[in-house]
């Protein structure tokens, strides 16, 4: 519980940086897309946006000279944004990396396998993880027996337990840790960041996904799950309060020649 409100306490406390770094980072990636289109202009180029490529177009030379002063004040703004960019962006990554420890020592206390490792310690045979065959001589089986002929050549083969070993009992936290290195030490994130573009944290199904396996794909709404407890309810209800009719009692000639009423 500590930590896990320490980490909404981070997010909270945190939230200006974020702020500044999105802001930071938009401005970046718009100086950068500016800085691109009017070094096209320079060659004489245009970008295609319909299909997607670099076309050659004639522009006039009012439109170079406009290009060329855009240019000039875009490339020596550039420094500037680059630092308030960098910088928050750091920040937004130290933040990013102190909530992913967080979030695995949240995961290792709520799932800490500590039952499993004190029975591999004390009786590793009551944790299996698999079989394994084993060849024994026949030899050692018939040297108790005497006054007996030699047998025939006989293979005895003998099935053992293998137990559990550490790193299968722990592999859920090895493929935690592989998912969030891949996350956030991918190229396309180091392009993401060289960019200015977004790089949003590793969402918590891609984290627990692993710890609670059982789960359902899709979680279902508040209103899907009202509507089946009330209609199961409902359901319930009806059957309670319905009852099989009584059978009815067969009028007859009585023994002494009366009717049974």
């Amino acid at each position: 519980m500590p930590i896990s409100i320490f980490s909404d306490l981070v997010s909270l406390l945190t939230f200006h940086i974020y702020s500044f770094y999105i802001a930071s980072a938009r401005i970046f990636h718009w100086q950068l897309t500016i800085i691109i289109s009017l070094f096209h202009l320079f060659r004489g180029k245009k970008r295609n946006v319909l299909r997607h490529r670099i076309d050659s177009c004639d522009y006039d030379l009012d439109q170079l000279l406009l290009g060329t002063i855009l240019f000039t004040l875009q490339f020596f703004l550039l420094p500037t944004v680059f630092v308030f960019y960098l910088t928050f962006a750091s920040a937004r990554i130290a933040v990013i990396g102190l909530k992913a420890a967080l979030e695995m020592g949240l995961a290792c206390l709520n799932h800490f396998p500590l039952f499993a490792l004190m029975l591999r310690l004390k009786d590793p045979g009551r944790l299996p993880g698999g079989i394994c065959f084993e060849l024994k001589d026949a030899n050692v089986f018939h040297s108790g027996l005497r006054h007996t002929p030699t047998p025939a050549p006989v293979a005895y083969v003998v099935l053992k337990s293998v137990p559990l070993s550490l790193r299968a009992m722990f592999q859920p936290y090895f493929e935690l840790g592989d998912r969030i290195r891949k996350h956030y030490f991918s190229p396309s994130v180091v392009l993401s960041l060289a960019s200015g573009q977004f790089v949003p944290p590793i969402h918590r199904r891609d984290l627990y996904s692993l710890q609670y396996s059982m789960l359902p794909a899709t979680r279902t709404s508040v209103g899907e799950l009202w509507k089946k407890l009330t209609e199961s309810g409902d359901d319930h209800g009806h059957v309670m309060k319905t009852y099989p009719p009584l059978p009815q009692r067969r009028r007859g000639p009585n023994v002494n020649g009366t009717k049974v009423k």
